[in-house]
């Protein structure tokens, strides 16, 4: 066995800023998301809400520029040297040779995922994957936006053909002289 000084990781869990997409459907789209709701059950009531929320939908996820996009990371907010040696000072501890020998024969087979272009302990290559990160972000808090609107779009068309077929069963029952 090769005499190095094995690390370990701890699990220590990190505070990140959330970024969202910032793309003109999904700003828009965050001032009608709380009234999409209200809207449906309000429908019942007042059925042209059923229209508006479709009318919403069209407009924020369709009409509008919906491409995922974020405004440029400044070079502040890129993790720093020193942020990345105090998350590695936090994160690794050395074990004692007969641990790293115990863990060994344990698992037999290591296999270890790395970007071949950066090593571990570059600086750019922490940066990439917080560009990484921030970019799935991104995309994330952009398809739950999008899915969001679908799920209570689809609601509210299923609420109004709902709404016309009962509309339209009691207009035929009242001709045909069911209803009196």
């Amino acid at each position: 066995m090769v005499n190095k000084i094995k690390n370990l990781n701890s699990y220590v869990e990190e505070e990140s800023q959330l970024y969202t997409c910032e793309c003109l459907s999904c700003q828009i789209g965050s001032h009608y998301e709380n009234w999409i709701p209200r809207w449906l059950i309000g429908g019942f009531l007042l059925p042209i809400l059923w229209i508006g929320n479709v009318l919403i939908y069209v407009y924020t996820q369709w009409h509008l520029d919906h491409e995922p996009t974020h405004a440029e990371i400044p070079l502040e907010e890129l993790p720093t040297l020193y942020e990345v040696q105090a998350k590695i000072d936090k994160t690794h501890f050395q074990i004692s040779k007969q641990i790293a020998e115990d863990t060994d024969q344990v698992s037999e087979t290591t296999v270890a995922i790395a970007d071949p272009d950066c090593l571990p302990g570059d600086l750019q290559y922490y940066r990439m994957q917080f560009l990484r990160q921030t970019a799935s972000q991104i995309l994330e808090s952009h398809e739950a936006k999008r899915a969001y609107y679908q799920k209570w779009t689809l609601r509210t068309l299923l609420a109004l053909v709902a709404y016309t077929a009962t509309i339209i069963l009691l207009a035929m029952a009242y001709d045909t002289g069911y209803i009196n």
